[in-house]
């Protein structure tokens, strides 16, 4: 598949556990990619499946003077961990709304947080990047749900993107149109790199539940698809990677407005229409898998019931073993809270910040 147009060794799974305590995007403006392309491309370009408009506003925090030490990289054996905070070395610049493509005439916008000199401590010259990807089901949802997790990495010497995409309805299906935000995302990042003072080489993407799921099949599917828009780490929290799954039974749903909400991310009219499982092996994260895979984190909680975590934790532990025997570094935390995605995110932000700093290495 030609690439879209910008206009502008196998290892172990690296196993954690922690206690708990015609759909186009059209430019807006020069540096905005416009992406076209299809579910059929998105099945030509799957991998062989694996077993299983305001002006922006600006406003400068400092942040605490207390910095902790982030935790070093994990090897691959099991290892007891506790939940350390991110290092908060710098204040956080926050850039809001701003337009980084349209649909429809509708901007679709992102807010910036960007690492700002704080306790004595000034930002390098440039710095990794992650784009920050809301959960909501995929119907539902907003870029300022992640604002805290944003501003934290941001003082931790990573810039951070939260985005807006367009929400599933019954009748606008969430595939394929909300990866081709994520991807219009990564790449008017990378081609605004400048302008907001990142490395255009160092970006990856993170998502929490819907988001998760988003953010990891983006970052699977960018190699095929669109390789301007690579991303070197990717990070999901409880996150599905597996659609057919939870479409066949074979994984555990907590709640039936799961089953719900990925219809109508699919666009599929019931349970037994016949397109539905042919879009669902298409939406999965897992049937992108290959060597060309970036650095992926993936956290989750096995206190999988009603009230904590919601999604099978099963979805986690398969995704990272496709990605291990791909030789694709990964890392699987589980932790033991009564929790979903943000829900822990005193747990695992620590960790998540590392990450991303070990493989983003401008944040080294």
């Amino acid at each position: 598949m030609r690439p879209l147009k910008n206009v502008a060794a196998s290892r172990k799974v690296s196993l954690v556990f922690r206690k708990a305590s015609g759909l186009g995007i059209k430019p807006q403006n020069p540096g905005i990619l416009v992406l076209l392309f299809s579910v059929t491309a998105l099945a030509a370009c799957s991998a062989t499946p694996s077993t299983h408009a305001a002006s922006p506003t600006t406003t400068t925090k400092a942040a605490p003077t207390t910095t902790t030490t982030a935790p070093s990289s994990t090897t691959s054996s099991v290892v007891q961990s506790g939940n350390a905070p991110p290092p908060q070395i710098y204040g956080d610049l926050e850039q809001r709304a701003i337009p980084y493509a349209t649909l429809d005439g509708q901007p679709l916008l992102l807010d910036v947080f960007l690492p700002a000199p704080a306790n004595g401590n000034t930002p390098p010259a440039t710095v990794p990047a992650v784009i920050d990807i809301h959960g909501g089901g995929f119907v539902k949802g907003s870029r300022t749900g992640q604002d805290p997790i944003s501003a934290k990495i941001a003082q931790a010497g990573i810039a951070a993107f939260s985005i807006d995409y367009t929400v599933a309805t019954p009748t606008q299906a969430g595939f394929p149109l909300q990866i081709q935000q994520v991807l219009a995302a990564v790449s008017f990042v990378r081609t605004n790199a400048a302008r907001f003072g990142i490395d255009p080489n160092e970006i990856g993407l993170f998502g929490t539940s819907a988001g998760a799921t988003l953010a990891v099949l983006s970052a699977m599917a960018a190699p095929q698809l669109q390789p301007d828009a690579k991303v070197q780490a990717d990070v999901g929290w409880s996150g599905g990677y597996d659609l057919t799954a939870a479409l066949n039974g074979s994984a555990k749903v907590d709640a039936l407005n799961q089953i719900s909400n990925v219809m109508e991310f699919l666009g599929c009219t019931s349970t037994s229409d016949p397109t539905c499982p042919e879009k669902a092996t298409k939406a999965s994260a897992i049937d992108y898998v290959s060597k060309a895979s970036p650095p992926t984190l993936l956290a989750t909680s096995d206190d999988f019931k009603v009230g904590c975590e919601i999604v099978d934790p099963g979805q986690s532990s398969a995704m990272a073993q496709a990605l291990a025997t791909k030789g694709v570094s990964v890392r699987l935390d589980v932790n033991h809270s009564c929790a979903h995605a943000l829900a822990y995110a005193s747990i695992e932000l620590g960790p998540t910040v590392a990450f991303l700093s070990q493989y983003l290495s401008s944040s080294k």
